[in-house]
């Protein structure tokens, strides 16, 4: 819509209707300023360009005052896009000696001369070389030689009308305003010759003058005679067939794009459809696929109870035959009259009758806990460490080592058996990885929780190790001190009565500094039910 209000205010200006023509151009002026299009067309050409043309308005149609104010208002526009098109500084160049020429114009047409001189030189500066607007330069040039006339200085008047003869002479700035220039320019070679007194001279340009002014103003009747509102009318009848095409277009490119849209969308249900029968069949073989696994499951299961069964079967089998010969080789090493040979093999077959004792009674409590965990009763927890102790206190006393006690008086809801296992476990692997004459200590505490903690002096355990020793038959296993077999169950099953429990079980250990284990369970155990 700008360039349609800017073209019908041009129309009106180049047919004299100056101030019909200024409207026009602050509508455009107004819809340039709302385009927010970024090409420097508009955002610099085009505003430039109307401000500057309202103002050559205002000029005509003798409203000075407010041309000056539209010049400059142009001029401050110009500079102020300097520095943002930095690649296009000809052109904004060549709009400023535009605008400096016709503000020129304007002074020099209210008297003002010396804004006039100043103005119109800057214009002649700016523009009057290659590349740029010499035939703005010119008409700047029309100006000045008529200002200095004016002032009657008469020799710089010549200078001027000389560098104009020359560049119209030899073509250099032609353009579509050469005809006017050379029209301004015999009047004003007439006004010169007149006031050198050469008034034969003087009359023969001014025939010159008025013979070409009668042409040009013959050649521009036609245009001037347009019946602009007929003309209006029809560009707007036009506009208004342009209105209508491009709703059509969009129309059409709303249709293509709904058109689109439903082929999609079609396409999204059926690809859908596809993936939701292809989901249901993928559903039905993975319910197939876990029956099957639970089945396998419960066959593994089974099969665990029943080799768990069978295991505890054959371990309650031997405990009875294996249980005797630690015993009956300790009788016999107790007759005298035996050999140094004899009582070496005797002390081997009581450690070897030992050490298969506690295997199969590990083997036979392994994997119970879950199993027994509802046989609790209320249990006197320092007394039940109090007697394991006891218990293991001469195969410390072997060893050279103390057993310290720090028992809290504390009663828990738990299975006897099972944690005399758990504590006979701890203190048993304390002897065994303890050096000779050193401490191990037994604490049991009470706050929040219950807090059982069996501390050591021992070699203690690597750090790669990690969890694994709570592992049945871990790779983990070490001999103790003096060469103790070690069957890697121990631990893991304290730690299954333990969860049993409720409770949970963690160790602290340094290599050659010893290994504090903590078993800690829930206060709810101290309740009985």
């Amino acid at each position: 819509m700008a360039d349609f209000s800017n073209a019908l205010g041009i129309i009106r200006y180049q047919q004299e209707h100056y101030k019909e023509a200024i409207p026009y151009l602050h509508q455009a002026y107004r819809e340039i300023s709302s385009c927010t299009s970024p090409s420097f067309e508009y955002a610099f050409v085009q505003r430039q360009s109307v401000l500057n043309s309202i103002a050559l308005c205002f000029e005509k149609s003798g409203q000075n005052d407010s041309a000056v104010a539209y010049y400059n208002k142009a001029l401050a526009f110009i500079k102020s896009q300097k520095d943002i098109h930095p690649e296009r500084q000809n052109f904004i160049t060549t709009a400023r000696g535009v605008v400096e020429g016709n503000l020129g114009g304007t002074y020099l047409r209210i008297g003002r001369f010396g804004l006039a001189e100043q103005h119109l030189k800057t214009n002649i500066m700016l523009n009057d070389r290659a590349g740029f607007a010499i035939e703005d330069a010119q008409t700047g040039k029309v100006k000045l030689a008529h200002l200095y006339l004016l002032q009657g200085r008469l020799p710089d008047a010549a200078v001027l009308l000389n560098q104009l003869q020359s560049d119209l002479e030899s073509g250099r700035g032609k353009s579509s305003y050469n005809s006017e220039i050379w029209s301004r320019w015999y009047s004003l070679k007439s006004l010169y010759l007149e006031k050198k007194g050469d008034f034969r001279n003087a009359y023969f340009y001014f025939k010159r003058y008025d013979a070409h002014r009668d042409s040009l103003d013959a050649a521009s009747k036609g245009f001037k005679d347009i019946d602009m509102d007929q003309l209006l009318r029809e560009q707007v009848q036009q506009h208004k067939l342009g209105i209508l095409e491009k709703e059509a277009e969009v129309k059409t490119v709303y249709v293509y794009a709904l058109t689109i849209f439903l082929l999609m969308a079609i396409s999204i249900a059926t690809i859908s459809w596809r993936n939701y029968r292809r989901s249901r069949q993928n559903i039905a073989k993975l319910t197939d696929l876990n029956a099957q696994l639970q089945q396998a499951l419960t066959a593994l299961e089974n099969s665990q109870r029943e080799n768990t069964r069978m295991l505890k079967v054959v371990a309650h089998d031997l405990r009875g035959p294996i249980g005797a010969i630690s015993p009956i080789a300790e009788m016999m090493i107790q007759e005298t009259g035996r050999s140094t040979d004899d009582l070496e093999m005797l002390s081997i077959i009581k450690q070897t009758g030992s050490n298969s004792l506690e295997l199969v009674n590990n083997l036979m409590h392994l994997n119970s806990p879950t199993e027994q965990v509802s046989k609790k009763s209320q249990v006197d927890l320092s007394a039940l460490i109090k007697q394991c102790a006891d218990m293991l206190g001469p195969r410390a006393r072997q060893k050279g080592q103390r057993i310290h006690l720090d028992l809290m008086p504390v009663k828990a809801v738990l299975n006897y058996e099972q944690f005399w296992r758990v504590i006979s476990n701890l203190i048993s692997n304390a002897i065994k990885f303890s050096p000779h004459a050193s401490k191990i200590s037994v604490f049991l505490h009470q706050d929040d929780s219950i807090k059982i903690v069996v501390k050591d002096q021992g070699i203690g355990i690597p750090s790669g190790i990690g969890n694994k020793i709570f592992d049945a038959f871990t790779d983990s296993r070490r001999k103790g001190t003096e060469g103790e077999e070690s069957f890697g169950l121990g631990l893991s099953i304290t730690k299954q009565i333990v969860e049993a429990h409720g409770g949970s079980i963690s160790y602290i250990s340094l290599p050659n500094a010893g290994t504090t284990f903590c078993i800690e369970l829930p206060k709810t155990a101290t309740d009985a039910g």
